[in-house]
């Protein structure tokens, strides 16, 4: 299944280089860091909730659904529970 995600210039540059770190593509980054924040909700409200934030990101309008400040706090308490997880594994 194909997710069109409509984000700014300066969260694409961030995923890229996250991706290029890890040497992956950005949608596998994207699909990482999504799973990890949905495995890490246990009841179906969290559930929820991410569903939400996912249609957020997935806005189809050119102007950022949430503010720029918050989605790029969001992406980088994604990006660090991810480093965490992974350190762990």
């Amino acid at each position: 299944m194909d997710l069109k995600l409509d984000l700014n210039d300066t969260i694409m540059q961030l995923l890229q280089k996250e991706a290029a770190e890890k040497n992956i593509s950005v949608s596998e980054l994207v699909s990482e860091l999504l799973k990890s924040y949905i495995s890490n909700k246990s009841s179906k409200k969290k559930q929820a909730k991410s569903k939400q934030l996912l249609a957020k990101f997935a806005a189809e309008s050119p102007t950022l659904p949430m503010p720029e400040e918050e989605m790029m706090d969001l992406i980088s308490s994604e990006i660090k529970v991810y480093r965490e997880e992974k350190r762990r594994a």
